[in-house]
């Protein structure tokens, strides 16, 4: 069948919808945070403590100085896999510290 003019997969339309809203980032970001495990990897995700993001940089705070410095090591990966997943480039930066 044929799409119509005005017709759309929903998909498509979830994200029209998100990008007028003006949240489609923040969705994205949110897909990110939460699949964090596939992104980044279970063993880095099983000793990352708190994921935030602010104005295009990714906060991530880690269990301990040993894992701060293995995130810091991989980082430009890890923001490249976000890419990847997401589809588009959201994360600027991404910054790293222990608790």
């Amino acid at each position: 069948m044929a799409k119509r003019k005005n017709q759309y997969e929903i998909t498509e339309a979830v994200e029209y919808f998100l990008r007028d809203a003006g949240i489609l980032n923040e969705y994205h970001i949110q897909r990110a945070i939460q699949n964090w495990a596939e992104i980044a990897g279970a063993v880095i995700a099983a000793h990352t403590d708190e994921i935030e993001y602010q104005n295009g940089i990714l906060y991530l705070k880690m269990e301990n100085s040993a894992w701060t410095q293995e995130v810091l090591m991989h980082r430009t990966k890890i923001k490249e896999k976000i890419h990847e997943y997401l589809g588009q480039e959201i994360v600027r930066e991404i910054q790293v510290k222990s608790r």
